[in-house]
């Protein structure tokens, strides 16, 4: 971080389509954090998840929800968050996510250390996921980020329709 501050416009450091088909935006990255965080945008789309159900070994992974609604598995809790709602899941807690409100959600997720983003930009350079046997194929990149998929996304019959919404904290 060079002459403490850093200032992004509303373009972010980078944009693209992650391979579930969110619109991500990087707005901080741990060069400009002193390697304490990553800050990244994503809109997703509601519908069924497409985010396998992963553990990140290396890093905690905050998530702040901006508008719509996001349900969110974190171990065996599953919740639904509205604007203004927050979660984290620590290293080593098994998380996911999905879109869950009518229209898409704008959620901030913070990974921490910083510099862990990049698995987002390398997997989406391979393409969407569509099916399993592309989930199979980002493996290797997500395991060279400490990231392990242990299980399958929400499918839309999470389980949300009797989640806790907006209550207190999650864990």
């Amino acid at each position: 971080m060079s002459g403490g501050f850093h200032v992004v416009g509303s373009d972010g450091i980078a944009a693209f389509e992650s391979p579930a088909g969110e619109d991500v935006v990087v707005r901080a990255t741990g060069d400009e954090t002193g390697g304490h965080y990553d800050l990244v945008e994503f809109t997703i789309d509601p519908g069924p998840g497409v985010t396998p159900l992963h553990v990140h070994h290396n890093n905690e992974e905050a998530m702040y929800v901006l508008e719509g609604e996001l349900t969110v598995q974190l171990g065996e809790t599953v919740r639904t968050l509205g604007p203004g709602s927050y979660a984290m899941a620590e290293r080593g807690v098994p998380h996911t996510y999905r879109s869950s409100g009518e229209g898409p959600a704008r959620v901030l997720f913070t990974l921490m250390p910083g510099n862990a983003w990049g698995y987002l930009e390398e997997t989406a350079e391979r393409g969407p996921v569509e099916d399993e046997s592309d989930i199979e194929r980002m493996l290797p990149i997500l395991e060279s980020y400490g990231i392990e998929v242990v299980g399958p996304p929400l499918d839309g019959d999470d389980g949300d329709a009797g989640a806790d919404r907006d209550t207190g904290r999650v864990g």
